[in-house]
């Protein structure tokens, strides 16, 4: 049986780093849909990003969304010079672990449906389910389910909206309330806070123009981040853990 959970756990770990690396190559291809403004590393690169972040953890979201500004930031040969692009990286990978911190912890306290009810409760260590039966929720859209290994896994179909496959035999409801609240926080901290955070070097003048282009970029990528997460809930998707 040891032996069994170190080769499941080993299985979900390759499946994780796999996951990781297809979000990277999709922050390069990302990096080439540019947003009109000052500069040209302003792209859709960070969409990879938050949606790992949301799906298997706020550090693997970091990581891919520090290297997908990178990869943007090359595409124009670094405009701002390297270091500041890799401050500006190491802004954007934060953006990204705050977003899935926030959206994560929303969800351990409750998911609260779009008819404002709390449909389920969880911690990081258990969900509150009910076993070997569908849990019908209430609202009318809803967030994956957190598996085993940190990564989203189940299904919602018919009225199960909301109810996903969380452990072996369970399910437990989620919504989509804690990412649109989370996603909030990432665009005002990524659209204003990591510009103005620069202005020690590049001077406020120059920050100030790149607000709006950055809001507007940061906007597009988090609403297609939180628009795939919830297209992943209606299919069925694979626990990574098994």
């Amino acid at each position: 049986m040891e032996q069994l959970g170190t080769v499941k756990n080993s299985g979900a770990g390759i499946r994780q780093l796999t996951l990781a690396a297809l979000m990277v190559a999709l922050s390069a291809v990302g990096a080439f849909i540019k947003i009109p403004g000052p500069l040209g590393s302003i792209a859709m690169d960070s969409c990879p990003g938050y949606l790992y972040a949301s799906l298997c953890g706020p550090l693997g979201g970091s990581a891919v969304a520090f290297f997908g500004h990178l990869a943007s930031a090359f595409t124009v040969g670094f405009p701002l010079g390297v270091p500041i692009h890799l401050v500006v990286g190491a802004e954007m990978g934060l953006c990204a672990a705050v977003y899935g911190w926030i959206g994560r912890r929303f969800e351990a306290v409750g998911g609260i449906g779009t008819t404002g009810e709390v449909s389920a409760r969880t911690t990081d260590d258990e969900v509150n389910t009910t076993s070997g039966s569908e849990v019908e929720a209430r609202s009318g859209s809803g967030a994956a389910a957190i598996g085993e290994n940190g990564c989203i896994s189940g299904s919602t179909t018919g009225r199960t909206s909301g109810c996903t496959n969380g452990r072996a035999g369970t399910m437990t409801c989620r919504s989509s309330r804690p990412w649109l609240s989370a996603g909030l926080v990432a665009v005002v901290l990524n659209g204003a806070g990591a510009p103005l955070a620069l202005s020690p070097w590049l001077g406020v003048a120059a920050v100030v123009p790149l607000i709006l282009p950055l809001t507007v970029a940061s906007l597009m990528n988090v609403a297609l981040a939180i628009l795939v997460r919830r297209v992943l809930n209606s299919k069925r998707v694979p626990d990574s853990s098994r």
